[in-house]
């Protein structure tokens, strides 16, 4: 490949651009400020490209993502290969398990994906499964707990992740809040029986699940897909529905997901969203995974619209581009720890969107004329979403196309929608059961549209190569998974490879060189190198107008140091009328159009081929041509592949350790250093690991003795090559070890707000390390910290675990209760600030009209610890309400009956607790008393008057209501007596 002039120079100027825009904190891949000297042979070097990407990246438009199932990618380990209950059933032999790829596979061929330019990795669900045929990972048992078959020895999650973000990529694990497996999930509710029939009675008819954890409402069939009942009943066999609505369920399910953020996960692909209410996630999923990464979380989900009409079934609350927009505080607002409350708001909700007329609009992903425009970000839900619609377009490009600018509109920003040709799912309307089957052509010109369009681009693993198309995606055990297109990848990319950036690699052998080499490779390397060289094709608006050509656009990105305008023709010639006048220099072919009159044409020849000529400003040069000659991308001249070569690679040749053996005494910890020759190695990374963390575990060269034995720590090197230490542990006589430990009290129940604590007791009482680490498993719920203190948050339960350096463990349960308040019949609440004055009114209103007493409203009364009340009952939906003291005020709330507020708006629904009473009178048979005593009770609780005994007496008639309910109404119980004979 041949270098441009002045390269050194070039390069320094690049450095300066990327000083420049750092320091304005600008995200994304740093361009240097370059500019074609010529057509064909002027051709961006890797340096110049200036590829400072990986960790300057906050805009996940940024990306390119890489989709795989895990188990089927690479086999890094056939010792943790594993096979299901059902591999014999689909006759999957002993050499191809379903259980087969794993985490070290993964991490042993990031080089791969990031040698064919991809920045993010989508990997499927990686929590504990349990089921027949579960190795795609969407059947959880256990959510808090990494699958262990997944993992080797010294290679976990944490690894996968770390090692990731070591190469400059990002990853997105692949979640799902709608359902676990048929076996429950254990930390909710594990379902024993070992008979389907009888464990699947919890989903039909809630049978053994006392606290709702799951949707009783059977199974969906029929119409049940396309209507709300599709969000409350589950979906198949071995995903019974979890009660989203449950906080005890939401809670726990976003403290296990914030957990994975917490490891360094930088995305997450949500599953199966359909089934869940939009103003679910807008209340619950989307705010907390929001805190847990910051406002740059990136979140997409999957809304399985088959079809191409923007709204699915004319039902938009299941439709794709209705996830995509926030909801009001009218809505969110009104949201509580009230299972049957919420239920009750998500049908609401559903009903209440119903209308596709009245559905908003946006133009967040449109160019006003020529111009960018600053998005409106307050509409978007913060959860994006899988292009479904233009995915069941992509028979063909121009289809796709079409069918995305007829529903963008819909979408509070399509700018950042994920968009696909095939899936572990679905194909494409026309082979939607099958790999895709369009054809290498096809495949170009889809994949041209995709990574130029508005939208992050993403592929299935294979596609690279065509594989397995035309073979069924997914059948389940009924088939071999080598006869799907879910069958196992590695023999593709068996030998090496190294890269040193996004598209730059080197030191390729074995099968990977020609997997690397095939046509639809090479396209997707050139596809990425030209759009993580143009911020507009990556973050941009878009536009048709004044853009003749059958798929052609323009778009433009604009920030505080960037302006990136770029005018697309694919698979055929266009005319863009009425754009700025400038330089435009094509990043396909490096030709130059100095344009004056507001037109330019682009002459392409070739399905798949295309123009992207980028407008030369002051902001953001243009940067030229930026690929060498392709199959598909051309200017006609002969091919150059992109093999590996523009970037001198020194691989490690040896690594030694400062000690090849040690002892180390339990609980003490010994340093080894390891060093990597030569010593200009391109990478020098050193990963750690121990052969059995329960004698000895290693960080970073630290190894801390834990229990006597022996164990082995390797060093190494990026490509493999090792150095062992031989450890061996003895016992510590100066330390005496916790043999257990115990926890007083057992249990704890606790009032939201109150804090109560554990006092952990390690034995023997002479330890010497009496250390003890605290956690709770749902903080939501009830936190901890390091002294035992536990603070009761919000209703529900939690266990705290008590762990001895050694790994001794206890746990106790702490149950929080909610807060009591004295409570009215029906009315609302309102919780004062601090520094609020003590004369608390209501004022309802209506359509900006009282509604009863005017400005300030009506005096609430004070019930004790700052909670005031108001009765007052009415249904009616558009109702308002402001609390104040004459000064100080909410905003406008929306009414909710019996709602519990605060100075930042509703807080939940509040139960009420009404008093009744049952006078109970002993009367003689002519109805002389003989005594009375008043029964006082919650309304609907049982009560049960006592036989009173009287001298001289006997009981004639005791009343059939002796035993019953309380009730509002004042009941009256006679017992009438006899007098003895004399």
């Amino acid at each position: 490949m041949k270098k441009r002039k002045g390269a050194a120079s070039i390069i320094k100027r690049a450095l300066a651009c990327f000083l420049s825009v750092a320091a304005v904190g600008t995200s994304g891949l740093l361009i240097p400020p370059v500019e074609a000297d010529a057509a064909s042979s002027s051709i961006l070097s890797a340096d110049e490209r200036g590829v400072i990407y990986a960790n300057s990246r906050t805009d996940f438009r940024d990306e390119t993502i890489y989709f795989l199932i895990t188990t089927r990618f690479y086999d890094g380990d056939p010792s943790n290969n594993a096979r299901t209950s059902e591999d014999e059933k689909a006759q999957n032999p002993a050499d191809d398990p379903s259980w087969r790829g794993d985490f070290k596979g993964l991490i042993d061929k990031l080089d791969y994906i990031k040698a064919l330019g991809f920045t993010a990795i989508w990997i499927t669900p990686v929590v504990e499964n349990n089921s027949g045929y579960d190795y795609h990972g969407y059947h959880a048992y256990d959510f808090s707990a990494v699958d262990t078959r997944y993992e080797s020895n010294g290679v976990t999650y944490q690894d996968l992740i770390d090692a990731c973000h070591a190469k400059g990529m990002k990853i997105i694990q692949d979640v799902v809040v709608n359902h676990t497996c048929n076996w429950g999930e254990k930390n909710l509710l594990k379902i024993t029986s070992d008979v389907y029939s009888e464990r699947n009675q919890v989903v039909m008819n809630g049978t053994g699940d006392p606290e709702n954890i799951y949707h009783h409402n059977g199974f969906c069939g029929g119409g049940d897909w396309d209507n709300y009942e599709a969000q409350r009943k589950t979906i198949a066999d071995d995903c019974f529905d979890l009660e989203t609505e449950n906080p005890k369920v939401y809670n726990y399910l976003t403290d296990c997901y914030t957990k994975y953020i917490n490891m360094g996960v930088d995305g997450f692909r949500v599953d199966t969203v359909k089934h869940v209410s939009r103003l679910t996630f807008n209340s619950v999923f989307v705010p907390a995974f929001k805190k847990a990464g910051g406002e740059n979380f990136y979140m997409f989900g999957e809304v399985c619209t088959k079809g191409h009409d923007v709204w699915y079934r004319d039902n938009p609350p299941i439709s794709t581009s209705f996830y995509t927009w926030a909801d009001d505080a009218s809505w969110t607002g009104r949201w509580s720890n009230d299972t049957a409350s919420n239920e009750a708001l998500v049908e609401e909700h559903y009903s209440s969107h119903m209308n596709t007329s009245s559905q908003p609009t946006s133009t967040n992903a449109f160019l006003e004329g020529n111009n960018y425009h600053t998005p409106d970000n307050s509409i978007r839900s913060g959860l994006d979403v899988i292009d479904f619609q233009m995915h069941w377009s992509f028979n063909n490009a121009n289809s796709a196309f079409n069918t995305a600018l007829g529903e963008d509109k819909y979408f509070s920003d399509s700018t950042w929608n994920v968009v696909y040709v095939d899936s572990h799912d679905y194909g494409p309307d026309e082979c939607q059961t099958q790999r895709y089957t369009g054809g290498t052509d096809a495949w170009a010109e889809n994949l041209s549209l995709m990574f130029t369009f508005r939208g992050i681009p993403c592929i299935y693993y294979g596609s690279e190569i065509e594989f397995q198309a035309g073979k069924p995606i997914d059948v389940g055990p009924n088939a071999k998974l080598s006869e799907t297109g879910r069958a196992y990848y590695g023999d593709n990319i068996e030998g090496t490879v190294t890269a040193t950036g996004f598209t730059d690699f080197g030191n390729v052998s074995g099968q990977v060189k020609d997997t690397l080499a095939s046509p639809l490779s090479q396209h997707l390397m050139r596809l990425n190198r030209i759009r993580q060289a143009v911020p507009a094709l990556r973050k941009g608006q878009y536009s048709t107008e004044g853009c003749s050509g059958n798929i052609a656009f323009k778009r433009r990105y604009t920030d505080s140091s960037t302006d990136s305008f770029a005018c697309v023709a694919i698979s055929g010639s266009a005319t863009f009328s009425g754009i700025p006048n400038g330089k435009y220099v094509d990043a396909v072919t490096g030709d130059v159009q100095n344009v004056s009159n507001g037109t330019l044409s682009a002459n392409v020849s070739g399905k798949g081929n295309m123009k992207v000529y980028v407008l030369d400003t002051a902001k953001t040069p243009a940067p030229g041509r930026v690929i060498p000659n392709g199959k598909y991308l051309t200017d006609g001249g002969a091919i150059e592949d992109i093999v590996g070569g523009s970037v001198d690679i020194v691989e490690p040749d040896g690594i030694t350790v400062s000690q090849s053996s040690v002892t180390v005494k339990e609980g003490t910890s010994v340093k080894v250093t390891a060093t990597v020759t030569p010593s200009n190695a391109t990478n020098k990374t050193v990963t750690w690991t121990s052969n059995n963390d329960s004698i000895a575990t290693v960080s970073g060269g630290t190894i801390t003795g834990v229990t006597p034995g022996s164990a082995i720590v390797t060093a190494k090197t990026s490509n493999g090559l090792t150095a062992k230490v031989n450890v061996k542990v003895t016992e510590n006589t100066d330390i005496v070890k916790p043999t257990g430990i115990s926890l007083s009290p057992k249990s704890l129940v606790l009032t939201e707000g109150e804090s109560g604590k554990f006092t952990a007791t390690v034995t023997p009482a002479n330890a010497t390390n009496k250390t003890v680490t605290w956690s709770s498993n749902n903080a939501s719920v009830a936190s901890v910290d390091s002294s035992g203190n536990v603070t009761a948050v919000a209703e529900g339960t939690a266990i705290i675990t008590a762990q001895t350096f050694n790994g001794c463990k206890a746990t106790a349960t702490v149950t929080v209760e909610a807060k009591s308040i004295p409570t009215i019949k029906s009315g609302v609440y309102f919780e004062k600030p601090s520094d609020w004055g003590s004369n608390i009114n209501v004022y309802f209103f209506k359509d900006d009209h009282d509604v009863g007493a005017g400005w300030p409203g009506t005096a609430m009364t004070d019930m004790g610890d700052g909670i005031y009340a108001f009765e007052y009952d009415s249904d009616d939906p558009d109702l308002m309400v402001i609390f104040n003291d004459g000064k100080n005020q909410t905003k406008n709330l929306k009414y909710v009956k019996n709602g519990y507020y605060d100075v930042n708006g509703y807080v939940k629904t509040v139960k009420p607790v009404v008093k009744g009473t049952v006078n109970v009178r002993y009367v003689d048979e002519s109805g002389n008393v003989l005594a009375t005593e008043k029964l006082t009770g919650d309304v609907g609780t049982t009560y049960t008057t006592t036989v009173k005994t009287f001298s001289g007496y006997t009981l004639e008639t005791k009343p059939s209501n002796a035993t019953g309910k309380f009730t509002e109404a004042t009941i009256t119980v006679t017992y009438v007596y006899k007098a003895n004979s004399v």
